[in-house]
């Protein structure tokens, strides 16, 4: 998942939800909303895209626009090592 409006000026950080269990995945939804980390970095979050879409429901909070498949992901990074793209 990664913000709707990312940055290409800034660097990209990448975290992981965690434990679907546990509190990782709401601060990963929070990482979304936070101006300050907006200001500094696009995070880019790891996770079970359908446990956040129920965190996202049951706390209200929104959920990123772009949510890219696992195997999207896996795709595109093959595609770039092979041309050399990022």
């Amino acid at each position: 998942m990664i913000p709707s409006s990312p940055s290409p000026s800034l660097p990209t950080i990448a975290v992981t939800s965690g434990d679907p269990a546990g509190i990782g995945p709401e601060i990963c939804l929070d990482l979304f909303q936070d101006a300050e980390t907006l200001s500094v970095c696009t995070p880019l979050v790891f996770c079970d895209a359908p446990v956040m879409r129920e965190r996202a429901e049951l706390t209200g909070k929104p959920l990123p626009e772009t949510v890219i498949p696992f195997s999207e992901w896996v795709k595109n990074t093959e595609k770039n090592r092979r041309t050399g793209s990022d």
